[in-house]
């Protein structure tokens, strides 16, 4: 069998191509991280865009209690009735 390039050899990582823990430690905590600085950055500045009202309205509705959100919506519906 003529194998040109060494196609039919098989090929095994050196240790140092392998992905190991201390690596994925690294990688989560620096998205975690840069997840925490988006957030911390669309909810303390002025939101101007439609962007950055839908992310600070879905991130900060995802991190209210049930009560919490039960209570923003009664405030709403009250504020609507009021209104009316």
């Amino acid at each position: 069998m003529y194998c040109p390039g060494g196609v039919c050899e098989i090929q095994v990582k050196d240790p140092v191509q392998k992905f190991n823990p201390a690596q994925l430690v690294i990688l989560l905590a620096t998205v975690a991280v840069m997840a925490y600085g988006t957030y911390a950055y669309f909810t303390k500045l002025e939101t101007r865009t439609h962007f950055g009202k839908m992310v600070k309205k879905r991130v900060t509705n995802m991190m209210l209690s049930k009560e919490e959100l039960q209570r923003l919506q009664e405030l709403k519906e009250q504020e609507e009735f009021d209104n009316f």
